[in-house]
Formats: C-alpha cells, structure tokens, sequence
C-alpha cells in the first residue's frame, strides 16, 4: 500500500513539474487548460494504482481477519471439554487441540500429517483408517470407536465423530471432528453384557430343570431300547448257531439308539454350556428344528401336536446358536402352558419360519391355540417381573428380547383373531459384501 502511494507522489510531482515548464499535454496558451489536462492526466494515470492500492488492502484485511478467526477457533478448540482435530483438503490433519495433546502426551508436529495413527491401537488401525478414508471419499459425516493411547500407555476406548467443513467459497475445505474417551462407559456395558449373559444361562438352567423329567423320559427312551436289542443279542448268541443277518440288525438298532441318546445329551450340554456368545451364520429353520427334537417329550406329555413350516431357499443370518435356541425353546414352553386349559385335542402349536420385509428379515413364528393375553399383560409382556404364572419369576420373555436386541433383532407378541396368541422374532439377514 506504501508503495503505491508512493507512485502515486511521484506521478503527480512530475505531471506538477511538466505544467509549470509548459511541456507535455501541459503546453497550452491559457492556465485553465493546463490545470484541467494536469486533472485528466492525473485521473488516467493514477486510476490503476488506485484500483491496485485498493485491493491490496482489501487482501491485507481478509488476512487479517482469516488470522484473528484462526486464533478465536484455537481458543475455543483448546478450552474444549473434549479432543479436537481437524483435517485440510487433502485428508491430513493440521491441527489437535491442547485436550488431544495432554491426553497422548505427544508434540503438535508428531500428531500432524498421519501421525495420529501411530498412537491407534494396532488391532483397530486399519478399521479405523478405512471409516475415516470412506467417509473423506464421499464427503460424509461419520462416527467409529477405536482405541487410542493415552500418555502413560494406557490404550483407552475413544469415540471419534467428523463432520465435513466447507469454505467461505461453498468448496470442500477438510473435516472437523473430536473425540470423547469412552472406557468408563465401555467397561460398564461390558459389565451390563456379563451379568445379562450370567442371567440368560440361569435362566437355560431353570428351563431344563422344569424339563428334567421329559428330558429323562427322552433319554430313557434309546437306553432302554439299548438294553433290550442287547439281552437280545446274548439270546442269540447262547444260542447252538447265530442267525448273523439278525445280529447285524440288532447291532444297527443299537448304533442308531446310542446316536438318539447322544443327540439329546449334546443338546442339553450345549444349553447348559456357559461362555462368551458365538457369532456365526445360522439357519434359523435348522435352529427350531433342533429345539423341537429337544422339547419333543415335554411336547408329547402336554399332548401338544406341531405343525412346522420352514421355507425353501432361506437366507442365513448371524447369530449365537445356543442364545437362539433358549430363545426359541423359551417361546416353545410358553406356548404349552398357554394351552394348559386348552382341550388335548385342540392343543396346536405351529411354527413358521419364512422371510419377511421384503427378505430382509427372517422371521419365526409360534402361534399357539390357548386363551390369549389380555391388553395389559400383552402391552407388558417383555418387561422383568411381568409374568401370568402362579410360579413365574416373569424374567424368561425379558430375556428373550434382551437376546433378541443384542442381534439386531425385534421381538413381539399378538394375540390371534381366532383364539390364541403368536410370538415372533425376526433376524436381519446381512447385506452382501
């Protein structure tokens, strides 16, 4: 700015000096003329300068204030309650807030750049790497957790959320972002997950000591044949000569009883099991199948005839076998009680398993043919302590949608139009990858 005003002196010291010796445009007879070519020389020759000088001082004050924004926004940053960062155009972070920096105990110049991810625990780093380099790619907020090193080497759980910034231009500018250590929280809900894991495994215990007696009389049932295909056997062979054909269909029959009692007792260990949920593809028809065979006695004592209709072709979905099988066996009692009143000869129970919501979703569904539920039990029916039984604790179903929900799942009750209620759970079927 100080040089064009310079400029500016110097043109009108020498237009000043060219009127006074007359040369130039300044040669005319009369003074007026002089003075009014001095104006209009000085007005065309000085006009870009000024124009010039003008922008100049419009850049130094956009300067000025683009520099007073950056520290407000330092300020503001640093006296935050949580981590601040940001990232420019180009995906590289240029700025960590003073939180950040006490909590890695770490320089500005080594967080920059990428330097960041060397303080991400290895087992989530690429993870964390390929949400921030999706999100950058489409321009979209985004929010992951990831475990982050604190100073004294301590990897604590974070909760990282960024959102897209823009220019004043309306351009792509960076990302903003922060985080919030989460590990209180975290360990919390892993202590929440362990007591409700603690609690569905009693609860399996309790529904199989209810069953202990059918259970025995499923299993009492190959061993006795067991016995009885082996007297047989010893018959034949006390016997002057041994009918082989004979013997080798008894021991077959043996081989299939002893498959029969193994089956069931694999069953009840597998409820019985107590450990961490295992996340697999299942196939939800084969799960009620398998549920089935283990209720069959308790079925056969209530007089409770099943109608089972799984579609072809399904879908598989991800879940805890031994969690989905308490689920379905916990709905399975439920419904025999239900018909505890019912007539033996009208004591259906009939489970659907097919797709649903456009086969998103695959659902089971056990209708049963008791009294139903009234409004107010039905409105309350997965709620802890909410039970129609004189003996219920009212846990069982609470369970259930608390297994449910840790799968993605929903969980609900009807009562039919024509007598009775339906349970039903759906399960979404992952989306290809």
């Amino acid at each position: 700015m100080g040089g064009v005003c310079v400029s500016v002196l110097i043109l009108g010291a020498l237009a000043l000096w060219g009127a006074v010796r007359g040369g130039g445009p300044f040669g005319a007879e009369l003074p007026a003329q002089n003075v009014t070519s001095l104006l209009l020389f000085l007005n065309v020759a000085c006009a870009p300068l000024l124009i010039l000088a003008a922008l100049l001082e419009e850049r130094r004050q956009a300067g000025q204030a683009l520099r007073e924004s950056e520290e407000r926004f330092h300020i503001m940053a640093d006296t935050a309650p949580v981590m601040v960062w940001r990232a420019g155009a180009d995906a590289l972070c240029d700025f960590f807030n003073k939180p950040w920096l006490k909590f890695t105990g770490r320089a500005m110049e080594q967080e920059l750049g990428n330097g960041w991810a060397d303080g991400v625990h290895p087992d989530d780093l690429e993870r964390c790497l390929q949400t921030y380099g999706e999100a950058f790619d489409a321009r979209m907020a985004f929010r992951m957790e990831y475990r982050l090193r604190r100073f004294d080497g301590e990897y604590r759980w974070v909760r990282a959320s960024g959102v897209p910034r823009v220019g004043s231009d309306g351009s792509f500018a960076g990302y903003i972002g922060s985080c919030v250590d989460i590990t209180d929280r975290k360990q919390a809900e892993l202590e929440v997950q362990q007591q409700r894991q603690e609690l569905a495994h009693l609860t399996r215990v309790a529904i199989l000591g209810e069953m202990s007696g059918t259970l025995a009389h499923e299993l009492n049932q190959p061993l006795a044949a067991i016995m009885t295909n082996a007297q047989a056997a010893q018959r034949l062979l006390a016997g002057p000569s041994v009918n082989m054909a004979e013997m080798r269909e008894i021991l077959k029959d043996i081989v299939e009883d002893d498959h029969r009692a193994a089956e069931v007792i694999r069953r009840v260990r597998t409820l019985l099991k107590k450990g961490e949920p295992e996340f697999q593809a299942l196939d939800l028809g084969e799960i009620v199948r398998e549920t089935l065979g283990l209720a069959h006695s308790e079925l056969v004592t209530r007089n409770v005839k099943v109608h089972l209709r799984v579609a072809r072709d399904l879908p598989a979905v991800r879940g805890d076998r031994v969690q989905l099988q308490q689920v379905v066996l916990n709905l399975i009692v439920n419904a025999c009680e239900a018909m505890t009143a019912t007539a033996p000869m009208e004591r259906t129970l009939t489970a659907t398993v097919a797709t649903a919501d456009g086969d998103r979703t695959v659902q089971v569904s056990l209708q049963d043919r008791g009294d139903g539920m009234p409004p107010f039990v039905l409105d309350r029916l997965f709620e802890p302590f909410v039970t129609t039984k004189e003996q219920g604790l009212g846990l069982g179903l609470s369970i259930c949608r608390s297994i449910i929900t840790a799968h993605n799942g929903r969980l609900w009750a009807a009562n039919n139009a024509d007598g009775g209620a339906t349970l039903c759970f759906a399960l979404p079927v992952p989306a290809p990858r």
